[in-house]
């Protein structure tokens, strides 16, 4: 009798296989998690989930990889006839637009303000200054009010001069 029950104990193994354990699946971008079953960290457009899939989680859910969008700008003035003078001075480019202007700001490290006019230098020019920065600032730092003499004898002046601080 006890043959018997040897017998049929083993006869599962014999018809389906040996239970293998479930392969592990896994992104690596960022730290694995600590406990099998548990997906840590939460996920973020820039993190890893790893999964070992077992009966009640044979399915992994996709991870997200759209980038984080870009900061929102609040405006701080408008159409000033004068640009920002005060420390804080990162770089500068020339632009089409203000929204060229907030890229480029998005693009240069530590940029949290930005100031975009048109310096009429006695070119005849639609492109805007884009100068950034790495504080805030406000109307009243805006003293710079051109005033250099040209080659050509004429006097620069700022006029459209629009400022943003990221919120």
């Amino acid at each position: 009798m006890h043959f018997f029950s040897v017998i049929l104990a083993a006869l599962p193994l014999v018809v389906y296989g040996v239970p293998q354990r479930a392969p592990t699946t896994s992104r690596t971008v960022g730290p694995a998690p600590t406990t099998s079953n548990t997906v840590r960290p939460t996920p973020t457009p820039s993190s890893t989930i790893v999964v070992t899939p077992t009966a009640s989680n044979s399915t992994i859910a996709p991870t997200s990889t759209a980038a984080p969008e870009p900061p929102v700008f609040e405006v701080v003035f408008r159409n000033l006839t004068a640009a920002i003078n005060a420390p804080g001075f990162l770089t500068f480019t020339l632009v089409d637009t203000v929204a060229d202007c907030e890229s480029f700001c998005n693009s240069v490290e530590g940029c949290v303000f930005l100031n975009a006019f048109n310096d009429v230098n006695g070119k005849n020019t639609t492109l805007l200054t884009c100068s950034v920065y790495d504080t805030c600032h406000n109307a009243t730092e805006a003293t710079n009010v051109g005033g250099q003499t040209e080659p050509d004898g004429s006097v620069n002046f700022i006029r459209n001069s629009t400022a943003e601080c990221k919120a």
